[in-house]
């Protein structure tokens, strides 16, 4: 949530920019309006769009083991106690040691998190409160119309303004005579443009996210850009007196209140408004400055949307197969053994990627950057392996059906890698950080993961279900879903007698 405010944030931030920088001194108002309002629109959206964007590098931590090879830590999970032929499968990690988590006596995040429903709250029912108010006001008898537009005469000293389809002016002024028909036409493009609209949802954002100052910005320039779409409106008229209307503006400078979901004749802003009523902007310009918008949205997709980086995509990992083998997508049986030539292909895959020293009990790797393809290939034969034959594999595999007995709980900096995933999946379904914040990691029997792009996590229930409903058969599409943890043997062992 916390990502997405922020992404939200430098969005909006850049799209004010550019309209700061772009926009806002045209007089392409009707432009303008599309713009302010539909970048907010985007704003809220591009984070969370989610792009997968695909690597043809292999993991960083591949990388680490194949330029450090001194600092490799072999760990040697606990296979079997009677073991038939050599012992091969460990894994090169360096993986933090767990620090003691000394929780907080007090729940900052609690707070904050009712802090911010109570200024929701109250933001909220004064906008309803302020809307109630004005339906209200526009239920008054003293009405007249003019071009179709509601025209309520009020009672009460107030400066002209509208709301929804209905205009308010003050009675006295009107029935004397000494109310311009300028602010008149003013008001009533304020109510057939539908500005109130424009406003309501603003103060909607406003109380949602009203932590985010760059929508007290937007609202600003929302209402000046309704001042300016008004005043085009009556310069349009050919009864207006242009030097007239402006001394008008002049002349009566705001100093009413009236509801922020309102459209009032507001002078506040009268250098603006006078400024741009000297200016043009020709067809040719405003295509251009519009066409230009088109890879600001662009830059801001790209920059901040949700971006889920893979190697070979292999966020699912099925749809890179051999067209042939997608076409097929056999039942995958795992542990039910496989043939010699199997195993034959197996090592032939395997040993284009080491060398032995004489005795050949040391192992050294010319690269662990296996191809997808082959990674994918391998897998798939290793879960159908016996134990007997994964024992003799100098290249294995961690996954659902083969976890090696290191069914364990991730320790706490593991934990975080895990939660802090871009892609998140629990017990085989797409997760995603607040539902594992809410889990103790004690509840997970099994993990595997790639550091900033994927985790896997497995609960007892959800890793039982799974096993039960698949051990007997699976789809090769669906086992390449669950991505496993790749071993590499750096050492070989005798046999050992128990």
């Amino acid at each position: 949530m916390i990502s997405y405010l922020i992404k939200s944030m430098l969005c909006m931030a850049l799209f004010y920019l550019v309209y700061v920088i772009w926009l806002e001194k045209e007089s392409m108002h009707r432009l303008k309006r599309f713009y302010l309002l539909g970048s907010l629109i985007f704003a809220l959206i591009i984070p969370l769009i989610t792009l997968h964007i695909t690597l043809q590098t292999m993991p960083e931590w591949m990388k680490w083991v194949q330029h450090n090879p001194q600092n490799i830590h072999v760990e040697a999970p606990e296979m079997n106690h009677t073991l038939n032929s050599e012992t091969i499968a460990w894994k090169a990690t360096n993986a933090p040691i767990e620090k003691d988590v000394v929780k907080p006596a007090f729940d900052y995040a609690i707070f904050l998190a009712i802090l911010y429903v109570l200024g929701t709250t109250y933001l909220l029912i004064r906008l309803i409160r302020n809307l109630y108010i004005m339906v209200c006001k526009t239920k008054q008898k003293k009405i007249f119309y003019f071009k179709g537009i509601k025209v309520v005469l009020a009672e009460d000293d107030l400066v002209s303004h509208s709301f929804a389809n209905c205009i308010f002016v003050n009675r006295k002024e009107y029935e004397t005579g000494e109310f311009p028909e300028e602010i008149l036409l003013h008001e009533w493009t304020h109510a057939g443009q539908r500005h109130t609209l424009d406003l309501i949802f603003i103060e909607i954002l406003i109380a949602v996210f009203w932590l985010n100052p760059l929508l007290y910005l937007y609202r600003n320039k929302i209402k000046q850009n309704h001042e300016f779409l008004a005043d085009e409106a009556v310069l349009s008229n050919p009864q207006t007196i242009i030097p007239a209307y402006q001394r008008l503006l002049i002349k009566s400078i705001d100093q009413h209140r009236s509801l922020r979901i309102s459209c009032k004749f507001n002078f506040s802003i009268t250098k603006k408004r006078l400024i741009m009523m000297t200016k043009t902007t020709s067809k040719k310009r405003a295509r251009f400055k519009a066409f230009t918008l088109v890879p600001v949205l662009i830059v801001a997709i790209c920059v901040f949307s949700t971006k889920v980086w893979s190697e070979n995509n292999r966020e699912n990992a099925g749809t890179h197969l051999p067209e042939h083998l997608l076409q097929e997508d056999p039942i995958i049986i795992p542990g039910k053994g496989i043939s010699q030539d199997q195993m034959d292909e197996y090592q032939e895959i395997t040993e284009k990627y080491i060398t032995f020293d004489d005795g050949r009990s040391q192992i050294q790797w010319k690269s662990t950057g296996l191809s997808q393809e082959e990674s994918d290939k391998l897998y798939v034969l290793y879960v159908q392996m016996d134990t007997a034959q994964r024992n003799q594999q100098k290249i294995a595999f961690m996954g659902p059906f083969t976890p090696c007995n290191a069914k364990r709980n991730p320790n706490a900096d593991e934990w975080n890698v895990c939660k802090n995933a871009k892609a998140i999946w629990l017990d085989a379904k797409k997760s995603d950080k607040v539902t594992l914040d809410a889990l103790s990691r004690k509840c997970i029997i099994l993990f595997t993961y790639k550091p900033g792009e994927y985790s896997f996590a497995w609960t007892k229930k959800g890793y039982t279900e799974y096993i039960q409903e698949y051990e007997k058969g699976i789809k090769q599409s669906k086992l390449l879903e669950i991505k496993p943890n790749i071993f590499y043997s750096i050492r070989t062992f005798k046999k050992v007698n128990r």
